[in-house]
C-alpha cells in the first residue's frame, strides 16, 4: 500500500496536469479568436468583431399567429445572416434557444400563448475558413405571444 507521502505527490502531479491542460486550452482558444475578434473594454471586457459587423436594431417581430413569433430583418452586404435568441425570462439568463437565418426571416413555434418572451438579434459573417464571426447582440425587446380564440359556429 502506498504511503501518505507518495499519495500526496500523486495529487500534485494530477493537479499539475489539469492546470497544464486548462492553460493550453485557454491559449488555443485565444489563438482561435485573434484572427476574427479583438478584446474590447468598452462597458466591460468582451470580444468584438474586427470586421465591423453592425448591431441588428431594425428587426421586426410579428405575433399575429398563435403560439409562434416571426422575426424579419434585411441583411446588409457584408453580413451572411442573422441570429435570433428567444428567452422566457427578462433577466436573459439564456435558457432559451438561438435561431439562425441567412435570409433574415425566421418563425419560431411551440411557444406559450399569452406569455411575454424577450428577443435579441445579431448579425454574423462567415470568414475565409468558413467559421461564423458573430456581431454584438441588440438590446432585448419584449413580445407577447397571442392566443388564438376559436369560436364555435
Amino acid at each position: 500500500m502506498a504511503s501518505a507521502k507518495k499519495q500526496g505527490h500523486i495529487w500534485y502531479k494530477v493537479v499539475g496536469v489539469l492546470f497544464t491542460i486548462t492553460l493550453m486550452s485557454l491559449i488555443i482558444y485565444m489563438l482561435m479568436m485573434v484572427p476574427d475578434y479583438k478584446l474590447s473594454f468598452d462597458g466591460g471586457p468582451h470580444w468584438v468583431s474586427k470586421i465591423g459587423i453592425p448591431v441588428c436594431y431594425d428587426y421586426t417581430i410579428d405575433n399575429t399567429i398563435g403560439k409562434e413569433l416571426t422575426f424579419s430583418t434585411s441583411i446588409p452586404d457584408n453580413v451572411a445572416g442573422v441570429e435570433y435568441r428567444v428567452s422566457y425570462f427578462k433577466t436573459f439568463t439564456w435558457t432559451g434557444k438561438t435561431y439562425q437565418s441567412s435570409t433574415g426571416n425566421k418563425t419560431v413555434g411551440g411557444l406559450t400563448p399569452d406569455h411575454v418572451y424577450y428577443i435579441q438579434a445579431r448579425y454574423y459573417h462567415t470568414n475565409m475558413m468558413g467559421r461564423k464571426v458573430m456581431g454584438r447582440w441588440s438590446t432585448p425587446r419584449p413580445a407577447r405571444v397571442k392566443k388564438i380564440h376559436v369560436t364555435k359556429n
